[in-house]
């Protein structure tokens, strides 16, 4: 019995011993390769990969900036119409007639103004407030754009630093991988968006849907 745990034990040794030089084979590797230096032609390679990211984001900022433009244009338009309260808020009135809310989306009681006050032929809340979704969503893509933009920068500078290895290299192109903005992942954002990577008619006009989480509507101007 004690010679069979001997023999246990023994074994039990040999195995510990072995995971802990495949352990430390496993390690040495990988310092080897985290700390060979990247060459110069594989630097060259990411900061091709860059310039194609970089081109890609300014495009689709110039795109960005030219649909926010067009939403901001059909929001002025509507507020141009809009009912004014003494105080000058515009208000608009939903679409059952029920409710009015206030151009910053505030509800507006009716100890304020009673709905029945507005006119119908002013426009509804429900069409301010769908301009007002599709804003947010692409103020919300313009900063993804920005943040994105400003890595590709901190990458390529780290990137150029003497003794940049193919570790660290390889790190920094899964960081900005994992960080890219939606609409270069997927192609698109939501249902229905706006592809600013894609042409956009001029003269079409807006498709009034609902923002969804992400989304925008068609009919932004096509970009220069």
């Amino acid at each position: 019995m004690a010679r069979h745990r001997r023999h246990r034990d023994e074994r039990e040794e040999r195995q510990r011993k072995e995971r802990v030089e495949d352990n430390a084979e496993q390690e040495m590797i990988d310092i080897a390769i985290t700390t060979v230096i990247a060459t110069t032609e594989q630097i060259a390679d990411f900061h091709l990969k860059l310039d194609k990211y970089d081109e890609m984001t300014v495009e689709a900022l110039m795109r960005n900036e030219k649909a926010l433009q067009f939403i901001r244009t059909q929001m002025d338009a509507l507020l141009v119409r809009a009912y004014v309260l003494e105080d000058g808020r515009r208000v608009f009135k939903t679409q059952d007639g029920k409710s009015v809310f206030d151009e910053n989306g505030a509800e507006v009681g009716r100890d304020t103004i009673e709905p029945e006050s507005i006119p119908d032929v002013a426009p509804r809340w429900e069409e301010f407030d769908t301009l007002r979704q599709q804003e947010q969503a692409l103020i919300d893509q313009q900063n993804q754009l920005i943040e994105f933009q400003d890595k590709l920068d901190e990458a390529r500078e780290l990137s150029s630093e003497d003794g940049f290895t193919k570790g660290e290299l390889e790190e920094l192109e899964a960081d900005l991988e994992s960080g890219m903005p939606p609409l270069f992942a997927n192609d698109h954002i939501g249902v229905g968006a706006v592809n600013l990577l894609s042409p956009i008619s001029a003269d079409s006009t807006l498709t009034q849907v609902p923002a969804t989480a992400g989304g925008l509507p068609m009919g932004a101007p096509e970009g220069p």
